[in-house]
Parts: structure tokens; sequence; C-alpha cells
């Protein structure tokens, strides 16, 4: 299992995502290991087993057991920040956000803080959560990151995310017979044309 599988597992009419998710292991402005910590706070932000299995496998090769728990746990943490946060901004009345939700899930991050508010960005991207986005955004632009460095982890979460998409849609159809699935839909429409007309 890889990345190189993921695209594998992609249809056709997605082959350009499948260029795409180069960017996982071959970023230009973040680290490897950011890049695939990322894609994996990705994934579990999305539900996706199929993703993260792939990009876990990926990313056996690159990266430690504390840079995947780090990863597990900013998505853990982003579950509930981005609901408790999100509630607040939606119901418009910022004394919500003001109160302490005292979480007991934590991000341990003093060796790896800039790993840790990357793989909240990413995160916080798939959740929406207009303040977990800010906070975590400010933080690594006070760290002396750029834009571009943000909107890459952003980026990848929105491949992330397609893919993920994508491949719950087409459930456990296999590469062989999506195909014929596909033409099984085109000849249902042109069947209907046929009798509505």
């Amino acid at each position: 299992m890889s990345i190189q599988i993921l695209k594998g597992k992609l249809p056709a009419y997605a082959s350009k995502l499948a260029d795409d998710l180069n960017v996982i292991i071959n970023p230009k402005h973040i680290s490897l290991i950011q890049a695939l910590g990322c894609a994996i706070s990705a994934a579990i932000a999305c539900k996706s087993q199929t993703v993260l299995a792939e990009v876990m496998d990926e990313a056996s090769h690159h990266i430690t057991e504390q840079d995947l728990n780090l990863a597990r746990q900013s998505a853990a943490y982003m579950g509930l920040t981005n609901v408790y946060y999100s509630f607040g901004l939606l119901a418009e009345d910022k004394d919500f956000v003001k109160i302490d939700p005292q979480f007991n899930m934590k991000v341990e991050s003093q060796s790896n803080e800039a790993d840790a508010e990357f793989y909240q960005v990413a995160a916080a991207a798939i959740g929406q959560c207009e303040g977990c986005i800010k906070v975590h955004n400010r933080a690594l632009l006070k760290m002396g990151f750029s834009k571009e460095h943000i909107m890459e982890a952003v980026k990848i979460a929105g491949i992330v995310n397609s893919a993920a998409r994508i491949l719950h849609s087409i459930g456990d159809i296999c590469d062989e017979k999506l195909p014929k699935v596909e033409k099984t839909i085109k000849n249902s429409v042109v069947t209907e044309n046929q009798t509505d007309g």
C-alpha cells in the first residue's frame, strides 16, 4: 500500500487528481514529514480508512512513531475543537467561544510544535472551522512560515478530501467493474431519453 496504489484505485475520470497526490511525497514548501502528517491528519478528518491506510503505508518509510502519533492527535483534537468553536461562531454569540471547554484531549507537541500546527491546519480545513483555521494559521505565520507553506498543507487536505470522496462514492467496485457500471449508467440514460421522447 502506498501513494502509488492509492493513485491506482482512483477511476479514470480522476486521473488528474492522481497526479495531484504527488504533492504528498514531493512537497515544494513544507517538509516530507509535514506533508505526510498533513495527509494522515486530513484522512482521519475525512474518515477515510482507505486513504489513511495508503498514506500511512507510504509514511512508514519516512516518519517515526512520534510523528505518526502527533498527526493522529492533531486530527483527534481538531475533531473536538472544530465542533466546539464552530458552534459558538454559528450561534453568532462569541460568549460561547469564550467558555473554556476543558477538554482532556490535548496535542503533545513540545518538540514538534510547527508540525502539530500544520497537521491541525489540515484537519481544520477539512472541518471548515473558521476559528480553528484562524488560530492555527496565525500560529504558523507567527513562527515565520509563509502563506505558501500554509496553503500547501491546505492543498494536501483538499486532495486527500477529494480522493476520499471519490473512493467512498465508488465503494468496493473494483477497477475492472467500474467501466461496465459506467456503460450501464450511460445505456440507462439513453433508454430513459428514448422513452421520454
